[in-house]
């Protein structure tokens, strides 16, 4: 397989979990404002019962921001593939690899969030949703790593192709 398709395969395959990762993001992002700004759940109740030891509003704005970021790598990722930047690459995969560190906390957080249980109704609901946050910010993380491995060899190809331009 030549270089030219070598890196159509992987830029295919790039835009593919770009995508997923995007949509995983916006969903994350989602989940946090409603936890948010739903004013007729029970989450209003819980999230400004205790500003003192609020764990609550601390994943829900965790889940927030973590959520807007994720568009910030998707667009200069995809702008260092269709323009072949390096250095936007390398930029990506900075961008992922903060990420990467901060889903894995939230997936720490979630996890230990299973033995104190404050109130009852969060108890129940988040014992009700703990597979699915854990899925979601686990999904993220296998993503972010998927990501990071196509990106080093995609940044292997532009660099040879550089090469062989400037050679020629």
């Amino acid at each position: 397989m030549n270089m030219k398709d070598q890196l159509s395969v992987l830029a295919y395959f790039f835009c593919i979990l770009n995508g997923l990762f995007l949509i995983i993001g916006f969903l994350q992002m989602g989940f946090g404002m409603w936890i948010l700004y739903d004013k007729n759940s029970f989450f209003t109740a819980l999230v400004y019962a205790d500003p003192q030891n609020n764990i609550m509003m601390d994943i829900a704005y965790t889940l927030l921001c973590t959520g807007v970021f994720i568009i910030v790598p998707f667009a200069v990722g995809y702008l260092g593939i269709i323009k072949e930047s390096r250095c936007l690459l390398i930029l990506y995969i900075v961008i992922i690899a903060q990420m990467a560190i901060l889903q894995f906390s939230m997936i720490i957080l979630i996890l230990l969030q299973k033995n104190n249980g404050c109130k009852n109704a969060f108890t129940i609901w988040f014992f009700v949703n703990m597979n699915v946050l854990v899925s979601i910010e686990f999904g993220l993380l296998i993503l972010e790593i998927a990501l990071l491995l196509i990106t080093v060899f995609l940044l292997k190809i532009v660099k040879k192709k550089t090469t062989v331009f400037i050679a020629t």
